[in-house]
């Protein structure tokens, strides 16, 4: 793993405590896109769901770079 991606992970998980409204919006979005996506795993161990394909937990995960790219598999639109 590259240090630029355990920096993008960390930001994650501290915008996910105290989103904007505009982080909070961009996140709900992803979720709907997450919830019918094939990667979309159970993780018990989150206590919800994962990305199969990058194995991040996805309440975290929506709230990475503003980027659509932060979708492992390109399905976010923004």
């Amino acid at each position: 793993m590259k240090f630029a991606e355990l920096g993008e992970i960390a930001l994650a998980w501290y915008r996910s405590a105290n989103p904007t409204p505009e982080q909070q919006d961009l996140a709900i979005e992803r979720l709907a896109v997450c919830g019918s996506c094939e990667f979309r795993a159970p993780a018990p161990m989150f206590n919800g769901f994962k990305c199969s394909a990058c194995g991040c937990p996805l309440h975290k995960k929506v709230f990475a770079s503003p980027s659509p790219n932060a979708c492992p598999k390109g399905k976010w639109v923004r």
